[in-house]
């Protein structure tokens, strides 16, 4: 199988991983007081869902380091690597960036009040972390993308110094965890979720080295890191938050386990065959993920005003809202979301490429 070719079971792990997210942000919504005011099924589903971020940040590693392996080292590659991240995160960034912007603006007694000022606006163009939570509230997570993205990028540059300072910065981070509170913007830099970014490229180290080769309890193993995702959302429910904790990595080792399996059981040809659909919502996971959040309150609201949160059960609820947003999400993605990356790719990928002799 080539690097170039598209895995069809991450991809529709992606899709999941994005429903996951969704159904966190529709039950963690409800629970609100303004709103149901009662957590579903426990509030089991809000640490679940919130695995989802973890599952998105080992699949990051994984993808860089498998796409752009061959890259490491060979700093002519800089200029093309770089403009397809840049073309890839930012232009549908910007797009709801934009309308979060004018949003609050419009409605001063939104949001928690710096959304409107010049730092936060300047940094969310640029995705540039800061204490205060971002204007697109999930925008932290591209945050360290862009954080690894820049690291791997100093790979290509210099095979050598890459992966000196990437080991530095992964023992730093193994020791942070020592610490009790990191001032910013510590926190970011050595924050434990980027771990999960190195167990991506572990996997992808991992099955280049075994090849087609050891393919017998694949499918087993994507089933015991799902297992292990379930298990440890019931942890951490009946214990503490697991956001920004050590704890945090089990769902990332989760998540490796599941994207070991998958590779290996469709290098093998052992995996069955894909849903569309789920293939279509990992193409539009990125999309989805962005707007879903704003979708889902606009439409909790509308449902309050109407009376419908009585009337309508919180499981009904979120399955609704999560099919609506996901929807949406794949709209955005097909209409807005594709046109604009491949616009974005050709005014700066395109600009790169060699003339043909």
């Amino acid at each position: 199988m080539k690097m170039s070719e598209q895995l069809t079971g991450v991809q529709a792990a992606r899709g999941i991983a994005a429903l996951l997210v969704v159904v966190h942000h529709c039950a963690g919504t409800l629970a609100l007081p303004k709103y149901a005011g009662v957590a579903f099924a426990g509030g089991y589903f809000v640490p679940f869902g919130r695995a989802g971020v973890d599952f998105f940040f080992v699949l990051s590693g994984f993808i860089i380091a498998w796409i752009h392996s061959g890259d490491v080292g060979d700093r002519s590659q800089l200029g093309q690597y770089t403009a397809k991240r840049l073309a890839r995160i930012f232009p549908i960034y910007w797009v709801i960036f934009a309308l979060l912007v004018a949003i609050y603006a419009a409605a001063p007694g939104l949001g928690l009040g710096h959304e409107r000022s010049a730092a936060s606006i300047l940094s969310g163009v640029v995705l540039l972390p800061m204490p205060t939570a971002p204007i697109v509230g999930v925008a932290w997570t591209l945050s360290h993308e862009m954080l690894f993205y820049a690291l791997f990028g100093l790979c290509i540059y210099s095979r050598q110094v890459g992966r000196a300072v990437v080991a530095v910065w992964a023992v730093a981070v193994v020791a942070a965890l020592f610490v009790p509170e990191l001032p910013y913007p510590l926190a970011f830099v050595l924050n434990v979720k980027n771990l999960e970014f190195l167990f991506g490229i572990g996997v992808a180290v991992l099955l280049r080295k075994a090849g087609a080769q050891h393919t017998r309890f694949t499918l087993g193993l994507v089933v015991a890191g799902a297992l292990m995702f379930a298990a440890t959302a019931w942890l951490e429910l009946s214990t503490v938050e697991f956001r920004h904790r050590p704890e945090t990595l089990i769902y990332g080792l989760g998540a490796a386990l599941i994207l070991f399996g998958l590779v290996q059981a469709e290098r093998a040809g052992r995996l069955p065959k894909v849903p569309a659909v789920l293939r279509l919502i990992g193409d539009a996971s990125y999309s989805i993920y962005l707007f879903h959040f704003t979708i889902v309150v606009a439409l909790i609201k509308v449902c309050k005003s109407l009376g419908l949160l009585s009337l309508v059960g919180q499981g009904p609820l979120i399955v609704l809202l999560t099919c609506v947003a996901t929807a949406l999400g794949v709209v955005i993605y097909r209409y807005v979301e594709r046109p604009l990356t491949r616009a974005a790719q050709r005014a700066l990928v395109g600009r790169l490429r060699p003339a043909a002799a």
